[in-house]
């Protein structure tokens, strides 16, 4: 097929330089046709300036400059593969690609080491007073606490109201003489809240109990009477009264006694 194809295009060589002259002026045609003369027995291909100076043994045929385009052939099959080229040069980077979904969470990670305590932070303001809680209950009377130090004296009391007469005294004996009465007052007995105080008038040696009373302010007097306290430590010639103030508040009391005797 090789040498097929060398002796039609020496063919085709030698065609158009035999022609020379004039003939090459006419190559092709005016209309663009070229025109030639093959050989079917050696397979020479000469060219020519038109059909009429082919030879007997040719055949005279004829063509464009441009053919019209053949129809596409069949895919060759696919050759082998080659060599591996060379690296070509690092191509510039490519945009971001878009973030892809969230993966699953992954286990909890082990506890790390506790942390060094940090600086403690400024103090806070003081928020508002809280509403006032209702109230509780009472509780169990505590013992009665040592007697605290005598306070000043305080401005005379309005004088009370006259307690019950006094027992009637034993019958003097028949003699001369003038008797005598005065008053004898205790001590101030000073109570605070939700206690209690007493207050005892004796009569001096020589002189006869005849009766007694109080002087109380914010005091209720829960008891006034001749003789001594509840134990009978006292002296009869005397006056004992007991007094109490209620649960908020405070006051005082005293005891008075009226004393009397035949003077000579």
């Amino acid at each position: 097929m090789r040498a097929r194809t060398r002796i039609t295009l020496a063919g085709l060589m030698l065609g158009a330089t035999l022609a020379g002259g004039a003939a090459w002026a006419t190559i092709p045609a005016a209309d663009g046709t070229i025109h030639g003369c093959y050989n079917g027995n050696n397979g020479n291909l000469r060219v020519v300036d038109g059909p009429g100076s082919c030879r007997n043994s040719e055949v005279p045929i004829q063509w464009s400059k441009s053919g019209a385009a053949g129809a596409t052939g069949a895919t060759g099959a696919q050759g082998p593969k080659g060599d591996k080229g060379d690296t070509g040069a690092t191509g510039a980077q490519g945009p971001a690609g878009t973030s892809g979904p969230a993966g699953p969470t992954g286990p909890a990670g082990a506890p790390g080491a506790p942390g060094a305590d940090g600086p403690a932070g400024p103090t806070g303001a003081t928020g508002p007073p809280g509403a006032t809680g209702p109230a509780g209950a009472p509780g169990p009377t505590g013992n009665t606490g040592p007697a605290g130090p005598a306070g000043p004296k305080g401005d005379n009391g309005a004088t009370g109201s006259t307690g019950p007469a006094g027992p009637q005294g034993p019958a003097g004996t028949n003699g001369s003489g003038t008797l005598e009465s005065m008053r004898v007052r205790g001590s101030l007995a000073t109570i605070g809240s939700l206690s209690a105080g007493t207050s005892t008038a004796v009569c001096p040696i020589g002189w006869t109990i005849t009766g007694g009373g109080f002087e109380t302010n914010g005091v209720t007097v829960e008891d006034s009477r001749q003789g001594p306290q509840l134990i009978p430590t006292g002296s009869d010639n005397s006056w004992y009264v007991l007094g109490s103030t209620p649960v908020f508040g405070g006051g005082t009391v005293r005891a008075w006694a009226t004393c009397a005797r035949i003077a000579p």
